[in-house]
């Protein structure tokens, strides 16, 4: 995983005693997969499985006093269904 982080501070004015400070982020996460598992209620023998395989999760966060941005990318996804 990738993390990258700058933080910028504006010098303070006379007139306001407030500290402004912008955040730039950004993380990569090479793969991802989730894995749920659960049995059928209506036949005891039936096992459930679903799986959420992801992978080149980019995500970017910028923080303003005036705005936020988040962005994620992911370049591939899928969704599995099982029945055993």
């Amino acid at each position: 995983m990738f993390c990258c982080l700058f933080v910028t501070e504006s010098v303070l004015s006379e007139s306001s005693d407030v500290m402004k400070i912008t955040v730039w982020m950004q993380s990569t996460l090479a793969r991802l997969t989730v894995s749920l598992y659960a049995v059928n209620s209506s036949t005891s023998k039936d096992e459930l499985k679903l799986t959420v395989d992801m992978e080149d999760i980019m995500t970017s966060l910028d923080l303003h006093p005036v705005y936020m941005q988040v962005k994620c990318k992911v370049a591939y996804a899928s969704i599995l269904h099982y029945v055993r």
